[in-house]
């Protein structure tokens, strides 16, 4: 008997995509509009990432917690154990796994509010449901990649990649600046175009830079990025202002200890 040969890396990256899709339209048909795509199927969905950039989830930011675990309980999700403040995890019917967040972030560093982006986001075109700002979309990349690293790796190139294609079509760098200095998410703007070296991104980075209000104190919280990041400090020290960074660095060491208290 002949074996099967396996999938190749190609195919199951590709079907890791489909799947996610898929699960994104079977989460909007349960919760309409309660619920916006987020990160991986918005950018795979939009064609503004390339096919093997894979997924291995699905990210949903919907209105309502409570009401949202409610719905997808009936509907046969299963709740697994998490320790994320802001979002529960799930496995879908299907088998896919599905974090749905009630809020973006989980500390004080920025102000992108679940409230504001419901606000401002618009019907979905290309995803059912919602879909959210380019603005929101950008600030919540940005904000995503400040938490994981800080430093000049894919998902930074991610985000440059991401603003360069926005700002070239309906997106003004100004409105985009104006936006991310709104959040509080100027001075980790500026430090990705300070750690990124591409100079296609750059470009496009710099524009939108040299729209950001003036922040006197930004270089002294660069200096400590660059220097100690990808270090819980020298992330911290994009937050909008050092007062709001120290806050928000305090509350998330006190909820490690926390967490490291739990018996287990």
């Amino acid at each position: 008997m002949k074996k099967k040969s396996p999938l190749s890396d190609e195919t199951r990256t590709v079907a890791s995509v489909m799947a996610a899709l898929a699960e994104t339209e079977e989460l909007a048909k349960l919760l309409g509009r309660d619920l916006i795509p987020l990160k991986g199927v918005v950018l795979h969905a939009r064609e503004l990432v390339p096919i093997a950039r894979g997924l291995t989830d699905v990210d949903v930011l919907v209105r309502d917690a409570d009401a949202a675990h409610a719905v997808l309980s009936r509907a046969g999700y299963e709740q697994r154990e998490t320790i994320d403040a802001v979002a529960r995890t799930y496995r879908s019917p299907s088998g896919v796994v599905v974090d749905v967040h009630r809020a973006l972030f989980r500390d004080g560093r920025f102000r992108l509010s679940a409230t504001g982006v419901f606000a401002r986001a618009r019907d979905g075109d290309v995803l059912s449901g919602l879909s959210m700002d380019d603005r929101d979309l950008v600030a919540h990349l940005l904000g995503k990649w400040v938490n994981d690293s800080a430093i000049a790796d894919a998902r930074g190139r991610e985000v440059a990649s991401v603003i360069t294609q926005l700002t070239r079509d309906a997106l003004h760098p100004a409105a985009l600046a104006f936006h991310l200095g709104d959040v509080g998410m100027g001075r980790a703007l500026r430090h990705l175009a300070r750690v990124l070296t591409s100079p296609a991104s750059d470009r496009a980075l710099r524009r939108v830079v040299a729209c950001l209000p003036d922040d006197r104190a930004a270089p002294f919280a660069l200096r400590i990025a660059k220097r100690l990041a990808p270090s819980p400090l020298g992330k911290f020290a994009l937050g909008e202002t050092l007062t709001r960074s120290s806050r928000a660095l305090i509350r998330a060491g006190l909820s490690r200890s926390a967490r490291s208290r739990r018996p287990r």
